[in-house]
C-alpha cells in the first residue's frame, strides 16, 4: 500500500533566471532550505499591499492649481512691472496652502508606513 500525499495539488509557474535567483536569495535569508516550503509559506502567509493613491492624485492636482495661480500672478507682475499688495498676499496664501498640503502628505505617509515590531 502506498501512502497518500497530504498535499496532492500541484501548482506550477514560470520565472526568469533573475527572478529565480531573487527567490532563492530570499529563501536563504528566511533560513528555509526547501523551495516548496518557502513558496507555500510566502503564498499562504505573504501579504500584498494595495494602496489607494486617489487622494494623492487630488493633492497633486491642487498643488498644480496653486502653481498655475502663482504663475499667473508672476506673469501679471512682469507685464505691469509693478507689485500690488494683493499679489503678495495671494502668493503668501498660496505658499501657506502648499505648506499645509505638504504637512498633510507627510502625516499621511507616516501613518501608513508599517511599524517594525
Amino acid at each position: 500500500m502506498g501512502t497518500e500525499r497530504k498535499r496532492n495539488c500541484l501548482i506550477k509557474f514560470y520565472v526568469t533566471d533573475e527572478e529565480k535567483e531573487f527567490i532563492l536569495e530570499k529563501m536563504k535569508a528566511a533560513n528555509i532550505d526547501n523551495l516548496s516550503a518557502y513558496l507555500r509559506k510566502v503564498a499562504i502567509d505573504g501579504k500584498i499591499e494595495i494602496h489607494d493613491l486617489s487622494e494623492m492624485k487630488e493633492l497633486n492636482y491642487n498643488l498644480r492649481k496653486i502653481g498655475v495661480n502663482i504663475n499667473q500672478i508672476t506673469k501679471r507682475i512682469n507685464e505691469t512691472n509693478s507689485v500690488f499688495r494683493e499679489d503678495v498676499r495671494d502668493i503668501q496664501n498660496k505658499q501657506e496652502e502648499i505648506w499645509q498640503l505638504q504637512k498633510y502628505i507627510i502625516s499621511t505617509i507616516k501613518n501608513n508606513v508599517p511599524k517594525n515590531d
